[in-house]
């Protein structure tokens, strides 16, 4: 008995270039073997040999490789249907097409809407479908990809429904190694954990009678979105420059407010990165050296005039703060370190202006969190500069798969620097509890700080 592997018009278009007719012819032709199990053991020369030409050609061995894409289909619990011969209906092409159309198409698709991937270096661009790729680096993505899609959606179809959701993005191609080396505090990682943040002075300037008072005026929810004080989301790239993203956009919003903007200022990141010699470029930093170096810098100049570019180079340029202007009443007078594990503490500050936070975001399911109250198991081995804008309840639409428990949730409204195509537009929302001497979600209580502003 023969069994068939069927390819759908769609993956043979999106893989040759084909126009719809000629891809309609290709689709169905059938790489036909008496035994399924013996494809994987088959050499690659015997099994091309006995495969029709234009489909081995044209089809498989530019998306993944003949025995690499036998590999991925026939083992395991991949998604894909062998189908009888005789049983070939129309009906039957296409569930078929959808079985092959669930794994290789959803990769094929997630390349176009992602876009500038190049498997040679996973981080700059080249076209989706280039003609001399090697077929073994993209199988190995692929590879990578079906891991990661697996992980998503057994996570999304968990009855009851989870609080947060995943999706693919940017880094769906990654290797763990890979993705880290791009995101991370680097040497201030362990001191920070330890709390000794690199033998730097806590600096707490309230009284308690201020304390008092603004602890009386915390409001239920902020979100400082809605009040001009922060900028639209950037991205990093690859560049571990997360703690001045957070530092800046910190700036950015003690700025706006002293200055009652409507529409927030965008200061420089890469001033930053090239010129303060107490943090490591793309190699890593401390928000709050990040503070005491603007501090006495004596402000920062505009993003327009000292834009971004180690997102593409992933390292520190020339400082060249001499050739921009720094924006008057952008300096700092000190900053303040928020009290550790506190989550009344923490909403006095957000009450006041958005917070540098230092977080743990090297879990999966921080990688690829797309929407919901983030609480996963996450650590506190803080490894990653963010920016706290906010926090409230957040209430789901009405979905009978969510047990009671997920119908109202508190959240820390967060802003990360991975571009917009991460979570929701480039926010989180990372689970709020009530509970003192606690690390928070993910240590979002350990390590938080604000600059005050000139």
């Amino acid at each position: 008995m023969k069994f068939s592997l069927l390819f759908s018009t769609f993956l043979v278009q999106s893989a040759t270039g084909l126009d719809a007719h000629d891809a309609s012819d290709v689709s169905y032709k059938a790489l036909d073997f008496e035994n399924p199990a013996e494809l994987i053991s088959e050499k690659e020369s015997e099994f091309l040999s006995s495969a029709p030409p234009l489909l081995a050609t044209k089809l498989l061995s530019p998306i993944l490789g003949i025995m690499d894409i036998a590999r991925e289909f026939m083992a395991g619990d991949v998604e894909i249907k062998i189908v009888l011969e005789e049983e070939e209906s129309k009906e039957g092409k296409e569930e078929f097409e959808y079985g092959v159309d669930c794994v290789i198409g959803r990769f094929v698709e997630w390349e176009k809407t992602t876009g500038n991937l190049n498997y040679d270096n996973a981080c700059t661009a080249c076209s989706i479908i280039h003609p001399s790729l090697p077929f073994n680096e993209r199988s190995r993505r692929f590879s990578i990809w079906r891991s990661h899609d697996d992980f998503i959606r057994s996570h999304n179809e968990q009855i009851p429904k989870p609080s947060y959701t995943l999706g693919h993005n940017q880094f769906s191609h990654l290797t763990e190694h890979e993705w880290l080396k791009m995101f991370s505090l680097g040497m201030y990682s362990d001191h920070v954990v330890k709390g000794d943040n690199v033998d730097l002075e806590k600096n707490d300037n309230l009284s308690e009678e201020m304390r008092n008072l603004r602890s009386l005026r915390t409001p239920r929810s902020v979100d400082w979105r809605d009040h001009g004080a922060v900028t639209p989301v950037k991205d990093q790239g690859q560049c571990g420059s997360c703690w001045a993203f957070s530092a800046v956009g910190a700036i950015e919003g003690a700025y706006a407010i002293s200055k009652s903007l409507s529409t927030p200022q965008s200061f420089s990141e890469q001033m930053l990165v090239d010129c303060d010699s107490a943090d490591y470029g793309c190699g890593g930093g401390l928000m709050d050296y990040a503070f005491e170096w603007e501090e006495k810098e004596g402000g920062l100049c505009t993003e327009n005039d000292y834009s971004y570019t180690s997102g593409k180079s992933g390292r520190a340029g020339t400082c060249s703060d001499d050739s921009c202007e720094i924006v008057e009443g952008s300096g700092l007078y000190n900053f303040t370190d928020v009290k550790a594990n506190s989550p009344k503490a923490m909403m006095e500050a957000l009450a006041m202006q958005p917070v540098s936070i230092a977080i743990e975001a090297d879990q999966l399911g921080f990688r690829f969190y797309k929407d919901g109250v983030f609480n996963a198991p996450c650590g506190t081995g803080l490894d990653h500069g963010v920016l706290a804008v906010g926090y409230g309840s957040y209430v789901p639409d009405e979905d009978s798969t969510f047990p009671p428990w997920n119908r109202k949730q508190d959240y820390w409204l967060v802003k990360n620097s991975w571009g917009t195509t991460w979570g929701q537009e480039g926010y989180i929302m990372l689970k709020r509890d009530d509970e003192e001497d606690s690390e928070g979600q993910c240590g979002i209580l350990m390590q938080a700080s604000y600059p005050d502003i000139q």
